[in-house]
This record gives C-alpha cells, sequence and structure tokens, in this order.
C-alpha cells in the first residue's frame, strides 16, 4: 500500500468518526447546520385559557375568568398577556439543535428545569423554556413529551417571570381626562380646587373667587393619572396598617354635575406613597415621582397667569365648596 492511498483510507476513518460522533451526542454546529424552521401549532388567546408557569418549587397559575385573566384572586397586567400572544405571533422555531436527553441539562430543558402548559379544556402543551442560545433574544425550547432541543427567537426566559408580583395589575387608578370637570388635591390637611368652565379653561376656585391656571398644568396632572401604575402591591399588615392610619393626602375627581368619579387616599411611607383608590380595597405601592406633577403648589399652577381672576359661575357646589 503507497503512501497516498494510506493517507487516504485514514482521512475516510476520520470523517466516519465525526459523523458516528455526532450522531451519538445529537448535536449539530449551528454555525454549519441548516436549520429547518418548524411550526408549534397556535399559541394564541382563541387556543389558550391557563398558562402554567413552573420551576423548582414555584407554581404561577394564569387563568382566564369571565374574560379577565387572573392570577390568584387579582387580575392580571394585560399587556404582560397581550406579550405573550404576540412574541408567539411573530416568533420562529428552527432545529432541531439536538436529539439526546444526555444534553438537556447543556440547553437547560431538563425535567427540573422551567416549563410553562398552555391548556384550553382537555388539550395542554407542555413546553420547556431553556438558557440563552446563541443571542440575548434566542431561546432553547423543548417539548416535554419530545426530546428533540429547538431555538426559538425570543426572549422566553423574560418574558415567563416566575415572580407572581411581576403579574399583578398594578394600576391604581384609570379615567378618562375629558371626563373630569373637578379636582381637589389634599396636601396634608390642605386642599386645593381646580374646575373646569364651559369652555373648558381650568380655574383655582377658592370660595366666590377663581384664577385662571396654566392649562398645561392641569392637563399633564390628569394624564399622569390615566392610568397611575404602582410599583408593587401592599400587603397582608401593611394593608391592615394603612386603614388604621389618618389620610391627610389624597385626590379627589369630578365629572359633570359634580359626581364624584374616582377618589385616591393617599399617606406617607418613607420615600413612597402607600395608595387606595376608591372601590378597590387593594393598597398599592407608588413611587412619590409619579405624583409630583400633581402635588403642585398654586403658584405653579397660576404660572403666567397672576391677576387673571373673576367670580366663580353660580351653580359651582360641592367641589369648589
Amino acid at each position: 500500500m503507497n503512501s497516498k492511498i494510506f493517507i487516504s483510507i485514514i482521512g475516510i476513518l476520520i470523517i466516519l468518526s465525526a459523523v458516528w460522533a455526532g450522531a451519538k451526542w445529537g448535536i449539530k454546529d449551528e454555525s454549519r447546520m441548516d436549520l429547518s424552521v418548524i411550526d408549534i401549532g397556535p399559541i394564541t388567546e382563541d387556543h389558550v385559557d391557563t398558562i402554567v408557569i413552573e420551576k423548582d418549587d414555584i407554581r404561577i397559575e394564569l387563568s382566564k375568568r369571565s374574560g379577565e385573566w387572573k392570577v390568584g384572586d387579582r387580575p392580571v397586567d394585560p399587556d404582560k398577556i397581550e406579550l405573550i400572544w404576540e412574541t408567539f405571533k411573530g416568533m420562529t422555531i428552527s432545529g432541531p439543535v439536538s436529539k439526546n436527553k444526555s444534553n438537556f441539562d447543556r440547553f437547560g430543558v431538563g425535567d427540573s428545569d422551567m416549563s410553562v402548559v398552555f391548556r384550553k379544556s382537555d388539550h395542554e402543551r407542555r413546553m420547556r423554556i431553556g438558557l440563552r442560545a446563541t443571542t440575548f433574544d434566542t431561546t432553547y425550547i423543548r417539548n416535554a413529551e419530545q426530546n428533540e432541543v429547538y431555538v426559538a427567537n425570543a426572549n422566553l426566559s423574560s418574558l415567563f417571570s416566575t415572580q407572581v408580583d411581576d403579574w399583578r395589575d398594578k394600576t391604581v387608578m384609570r379615567v378618562n381626562p375629558l371626563s373630569v370637570f373637578a379636582v381637589e388635591i389634599e396636601n396634608e390637611g390642605d386642599i386645593i380646587r381646580l374646575k373646569k368652565d364651559a369652555e373648558g379653561a381650568w380655574f383655582l376656585v377658592n370660595g366666590d373667587e377663581r384664577v385662571k391656571v396654566e392649562q398645561s398644568k392641569v392637563s399633564d396632572m390628569l394624564a399622569n393619572l390615566n392610568p397611575l401604575t404602582a410599583r408593587a402591591i401592599v400587603g397582608g399588615s401593611g394593608a391592615r396598617e394603612f386603614s388604621n392610619r389618618q389620610v391627610r393626602n389624597g385626590v379627589r375627581l369630578y365629572g359633570e354635575d359634580d359626581v364624584l368619579l374616582r377618589q385616591l387616599d393617599l399617606v406617607k411611607e418613607g420615600d413612597y406613597w402607600w395608595a387606595r383608590a376608591s372601590g378597590d380595597d387593594t393598597v398599592f405601592d407608588l413611587q412619590k415621582y409619579k405624583l409630583a406633577n400633581v402635588f403642585v403648589s398654586k403658584d405653579v399652577l397660576i404660572g403666567d397667569n397672576p391677576g387673571e381672576s373673576d367670580n366663580a359661575p353660580e351653580g359651582d357646589s360641592q367641589a369648589n365648596q
């Protein structure tokens, strides 16, 4: 056997060994393989009414009841639910990159890793959500009933938080600014009253006197309250403590004919506000900057309108007494 034939045989053996190793371990080089795009079936609000997220000892169940998504007895943040449908609508899944169970831990898709269940009636689909894949916005995933590991072009681990509080709707209040005709702001017992006239101009009201204020200040104030969102929900002893505290701060919004639309009671808690809106027993934890353009002085409201005053129109009642 001459040297050329010997070298050729050695080369063939090396290639066959590489093929055998790839088949044994079920790993493909993503930089070289031709990834095929697969369809995992519809994951939309029409096909799902329960989502269960499990990791270690954590289990979070999101369920749709009477048309509203809930986590426990609290509403789910609708933006987070909508983000799930939008993500899966635009997501593609490529692969497989592995078919070998011994590689599950490497990709973070083992039986003890995070799983997400999509369910409606008797139909259920369980996915294992793994580690970040080739880039920040890609994720290894696996159908829990199969061995194939795929790559999804979405950051699914951040999409499915394992913190219950992340899913809760933290909307403290929501009101259409156009429906507001009067505002009362109570700050440590001192009350500022604002009233809108028939032409839509806002005035600072004090008894029979009224002074025109900068319209942008009131517009910013109302926009800030629609919606007003908190950073967290105060539970347990904190919520009970709120009920025992004297409320000396708050916002009251009135509609036509001085009908009370919403009332927001506030107490100071360190660098934050504890807030509770009318019609809801939930106590929220608010960053103080959220109300920075609500608790403003009369001088700030009046701005460049000093001296523009007249008598309040007849018929003003509760909101400017």
